[in-house]
């Protein structure tokens, strides 16, 4: 066992105290504050508070709301690509920040069906770049205003834009110039009305309804809540139908639906049986995937578990310990009506170890444990089942090395229950 008692210097305390507590967030795919040191010819050079500057491409900026670069000394958010790249050095972006930071307030929009301010930044095939929220959408040359034909006449205006469609794992966001209610008024229907109409054509994709002058489009998923429905075998060519408008997009398409028309029965279910965030279920493993766990709740809800969810403490957020027909005690995080799943929590069924800890132990206090690895912090070492701590690999804390599967006696140096950080010390820390 190792039990050395050492005088540490108070500051010195409080500096490793504010690093762990900064690097609880740091790691790829988060946005964090930089500010901005220097800018050369191909790069702008920041400080986001690593050992080394990070650098983001300039032609990235070129792309924001003003097109101009920013000032040396200036705060600007960046999107943490990697730690370290082929160079050696922290890789940056900051268009990927912006589309981050304003991705879920388009979405909002979009689901509401309003409209958005936003500017024309460049032209390119087939229409132009216009800048919405901090984020590139891309405007078709058939939904310019009414009144212009040519891209150079919009470049640098302030438009007002409706969202037309939206795919986030893409990237990709279109949009027009042509507004829902103008949409609306050019086609004398509005978005979910319920109209009557008579089926004029049937195929394997769906069908065409004509409403009285015009022609909608009633595809085969928005038939029926059954997802395997025949359309052959539940429409007929010359049927009166009653459908619901859901989308319009101009000149002149109309998108339909039958099945919007009922309450969709797996939602109904799961109202019915009180799935909702914040309550505890029993849940079967039915398979275990890379990325997630799928399991049954009340005989017939599905619904998945994240690898983040399945434990409080990195090391553990992992299926390793689970076999299919297993069951588990989860809570309900969110529900997802468009895939029609349930995101399920083991973590959040369960105390947090941190806090549990923190409740019982605090500065100066010595335990057990257990060397079992390394990270960026520091070694890691096992203080009991599902619960770790970092020891730094700094003379303050420990002398020497440290070897994995060494049993040793540590000192707790911080508890931080909010980034899930317990700093220890083989060394004791001053009073």
């Amino acid at each position: 066992m190792r039990n050395l008692d050492l005088e540490i210097k108070e500051e010195d305390i409080q500096k490793f105290s504010d690093l762990i507590n900064s690097a609880g967030n740091i790691r790829r795919g988060v946005i964090m504050s930089a500010m901005v040191t220097s800018i050369d010819d191909s790069y702008v050079f920041v400080d986001v508070g690593l050992k080394s500057e990070g650098r983001v491409a300039k032609e990235e900026f070129l792309f924001s709301e003003n097109g101009d670069l920013p000032a040396i000394g200036s705060s600007i958010h960046v999107f943490l690509e990697a730690l370290e790249d082929k160079s050696g050095d922290v890789s940056l972006s900051y268009i990927k920040a912006q589309r981050e930071s304003g991705w879920e307030t388009l979405e909002e929009i979009f689901r509401k069906r309003e409209s958005i301010m936003g500017k024309a930044v460049r032209k390119v095939q087939g229409g132009c770049i216009v800048n919405v929220n901090s984020v590139s959408a891309f405007l078709p040359k058939s939904h310019f205003p009414l009144n212009c034909k040519e891209p150079k006449d919009l470049i640098g205006k302030q438009l007002s834009f409706s969202i037309i469609k939206m795919d986030r794992a893409k990237s990709n966001i279109v949009v027009s110039c042509k507004s829902a209610m103008e949409e609306g008024d050019s086609l004398g229907l509005t978005e979910n009305q319920t109209v009557k109409g008579v089926i004029r054509s049937v195929n394997e994709n769906g069908a065409f309804i004509d409403i009285g002058e015009k022609t909608g489009r009633l595809n085969a998923s928005e038939i029926s809540w059954n997802e395997d429905v025949d359309p052959s075998k539940v429409l007929k060519v010359g049927e009166e139908i009653e459908v619901k408008v859901i989308g319009m997009t101009p000149p002149n398409k109309i998108s339909l639906s039958l099945r919007q028309l009922t309450e969709d029965p797996w939602l109904k279910s799961v109202k019915e049986k009180g799935v909702e965030p914040g309550k505890k279920f029993k849940v079967r493993v039915e398979r275990i995937e890379s990325k997630n766990l799928i399991v049954i709740a009340e005989g017939s809800i599905e619904g998945r578990i994240r690898a983040q969810d399945m434990a409080w403490m990195k090391r553990y957020q992992n299926f390793n310990t689970i076999s299919q027909g297993q069951n588990l005690e989860v809570e309900v995080l969110e529900l997802e009506e468009k895939r029609r799943k349930v995101i399920f929590g083991l973590k959040q069924a369960q105390s947090n170890p941190v806090e549990v800890f923190n409740s019982n132990h605090k500065a100066g206090d010595c335990v057990d444990c257990e060397v079992v690895g390394t990270s960026d912090l520091g070694y890691v070492v096992k203080i009991n089942e599902g619960l770790d701590g970092i020891i730094p690999k700094i003379d303050m804390y420990v002398s020497g090395s440290l070897k994995t599967g060494e049993k040793i006696k540590a000192y707790v140096w911080d508890i931080n229950v909010e980034n899930g950080h317990i700093v220890m010390g083989v060394k004791q820390p001053s009073a």
